[in-house]
């Protein structure tokens, strides 16, 4: 009797146990979330008044399609005063150039006439000296010898060629000053009217986009508004969706451990379908980097605040799903229920294993963990203490690194070669150019090389001039040669002003006003300029990565065309410190970050694959004691070598690891 009462207690504990671990299982294998699709949302940033919508609610429409027409009357009265400012100039200027002709004119005659008026007194004094000699030849048979300090007609006539000579060279001066004028290629009138033009063409990019049409297939969701009313900046009008929903925006629940990573399948069904329903092969597509707040429609209770991790899930195929539908997602291949208390005993076992210290099998892997090199020296006169490395470059052409510093020698930078154990080869010297300090990244595209300063102030809170620079370095051979600088710190001056995006105005104005601007990363693509913000950071606490187009343009003086490229929350993915960013990398589709967090008693440094089209970061690395400050690949694939400076302490330091699996993260 008490063996059959031992058995069925040990039977019901035993199915207990497997019940509470499917209940766990449960738990971290699943979360919740609700589909959803891309979206094209109609606003404008001026007021806007609507001359037609063509679509109603629920209508379909094809990309391409006409969904409405507005019209702005500042925009077309902007346009008229800058046709007006642009005659008047244009006016002005011919006006001036007909002035300065006439002017050149009216001093040519005056010079000529002038030369000729002397030029006959000369020859008529000449005339009667010559005649006088000849009479004193017939008087005396010989003339005597004078000279203009004993003649007085000698004396004149030298009189008048130097007055010859001062008119001739006071009236080239003016002649050669009005030339000039005339001739000049670049005259402020002109940098007037290129800034007049620029400004035309930006309204006239406004005014095509007073017409509006479908980006993708899909269908007319909200529509706010009707025709002939008057619409206030940055309200929505009318928005479209997708036909059906292509992915899923789910939650896992803080306090849950779960196995989910980029790339895993997954199998997504609706919660209101019944259970024959069959389950959607799907993939996870990102991974949020940190805590938000659940959505009230996945609350279990809508008054209790929940908080968990985004990730989305991208469906593989064709559905039947609803846009707005709530579903649940499944880590593992949906299995009968014996199967699933089979595993579920497992995943109890993982459990067990995890609180032990113990790994789990088929858990993804942690981060690399690795310690860092020293670089060194065999040149007598370069002490690698002294080098603050804060950049790092691969140069294919001389198969080594080139390495910048912190501090600056005597003002220039400082650029060394450094091959691939750590070791200084030599140093870069270059001649001309402003003076540079706190030099903290080096970037290449096509010939050009570019180093920028971090715009930081100095222990005094002062902004010098040195520390303002950027500049644009030129290969040639196997030299490098400095080629021009522009202020940045005055191009971001001029970019808070002058750009039509709101969020960066307001980042720029109060990165300015706060004085704490701090730039550690950069990189130059295509033509275009990105700049990594260590400080400030916005006011959701995230890195701001700020594009500025076309360099070309901004070394030639014109105004900055910038704009927010992206904005990203760095931070240590177990523990949710934040990080500074230190610089960053675009290499085979992939922007790499990297940063670094300061604590009371160590430096740890991160490198994450940042998606910019989903606002996604993945970590691939956790450096520990070491404060990364630049990257650089090397000549082997998938390799990269960061380095660090010893704060003054001891020599930098470097590290080369190996990413395989990096994401393609979108085009720039």
């Amino acid at each position: 009797m008490h063996k059959k009462l031992l058995v069925s207690i040990w039977g019901i504990s035993i199915v207990v146990i497997g019940l509470l671990a499917l209940a766990f299982r449960g738990e971290s294998a699943h979360f919740f979330g609700i589909t959803d699709d891309r979206e094209q949302t109609i606003l404008f940033e001026s007021p806007v008044d609507i001359v037609q919508i063509r679509v109603v609610e629920g209508e379909q429409v094809r990309q391409g399609q006409l969904l409405m027409e507005v019209q702005r009357d500042s925009l077309s009265s902007g346009l008229v005063i800058l046709d007006e400012q642009l005659t008047e100039l244009m006016t002005r200027d011919r006006e001036s150039v007909a002035t300065a002709r006439a002017q050149l004119a009216s001093l040519r005659s005056q010079q000529e006439a002038q030369q000729a008026n002397l030029d006959s007194k000369i020859q008529s004094l000449q005339s009667r000296y010559d005649l006088n000699q000849s009479f004193l030849i017939q008087l005396d048979g010989h003339a005597p010898d004078l000279d203009s300090s004993n003649s007085p007609i000698l004396a004149e006539i030298e009189g008048l060629t130097r007055e010859r000579q001062h008119l001739r060279a006071s009236l080239e001066s003016k002649i050669s000053n009005l030339e000039a004028q005339l001739n000049a290629k670049l005259r402020p009138v002109d940098a007037q009217v290129a800034e007049l033009e620029e400004r035309k063409s930006a309204l006239q990019h406004q005014a095509t986009k007073l017409t509006i049409r479908a980006d993708f297939d899909g269908r007319v969701g909200s529509l706010l508004f009707r025709t002939g009313e008057i619409v206030a900046p940055f309200q929505p009008i009318l928005t479209v969706h997708g036909s059906s929903p292509e992915y899923v925006n789910g939650y896992i629940h803080e306090t849950v451990i779960n196995r989910v990573k980029l790339g895993q399948q997954v199998w997504v069904q609706s919660t209101t379908s019944g259970e024959d329903t069959p389950f959607i092969e799907s993939t996870v597509e990102s991974l949020g980097t940190r805590i938000v707040e659940y959505p009230a429609r996945l609350k279990k209770n809508p008054l209790v605040q929940a908080w968990g991790r985004e990730v989305v899930v991208r469906f593989s195929g064709s559905h039947p799903l609803l846009l707005g539908e709530k579903v649940i997602v499944l880590l593992d291949k949906p299995d009968s229920t014996l199967t699933q208390i089979v595993s579920s005993v497992n995943v109890l076992g993982n459990v067990m294993n995890v609180f032990a210290g113990t790994p789990v099998e088929g858990s993804p892997p942690l981060p690399p963990r690795m310690e860092p090199s020293f670089i060194f020296s065999h040149v007598p006169h370069i002490d690698p203490k002294r080098i603050e490395a804060s950049g790092v470059l691969w140069d294919p052409e001389s198969l080594s690194f080139l390495l910048i510093s912190d501090e600056s020698l005597d003002g220039q930078p400082a650029l060394y070669r450094m091959d691939q154990q750590g070791r200084i080869t030599n140093q870069v010297k270059m001649q001309g150019g402003p003076k540079i300090d706190d030099l903290e990244s080096i970037s290449t595209d096509g010939p050009y090389l570019y180093l920028l300063a971090s715009l930081s102030m100095n222990k005094k809170g002062t902004l010098k001039s040195k520390r303002r620079q950027f500049s644009r370095l030129e290969r040639v051979g196997p030299n490098i040669t400095y080629r021009d600088s522009i202020d940045l710190f005055h191009v971001l001056e001029q970019a808070a002003t002058n750009t039509h995006h709101p969020p960066t105005a307001q980042f720029l104005q109060d990165a300015l006003q706060s004085k704490r601007i701090d730039i550690e990363g950069h990189m130059v693509r295509n033509g275009d300029l990105f700049l990594g913000f260590k400080a400030p950071w916005n006011g959701q606490g995230q890195t701001v990565i700020l594009k500025i187009r076309d360099l070309n343009n901004l070394f030639s003086g014109h105004m900055p065309q910038a704009k927010i490229w992206g904005t990203v929350t760095l931070v240590d993915s177990k523990t949710g410190d934040p990080a500074r960013l230190s610089d960053m990398l675009w290499i085979d589709n992939t922007l790499l970050l990297i940063g670094a967090r300061n604590d009371t008693q160590t430096s740890v440094s991160y490198v994450w694959a940042y998606d910019h089209t989903n606002s996604a970061l993945h970590e691939l690395a956790v450096i520990p004691n070491m404060k990364a400050e630049g990257i650089s690949p090397t000549q082997h694939k998938h390799e990269f070598m960061l380095v660090a400076d010893g704060g003054g302490k001891t020599a930098s330091r470097y590290i080369t690891m190996n990413f395989e699996n990096l994401s393609p993260v979108g085009s720039l």
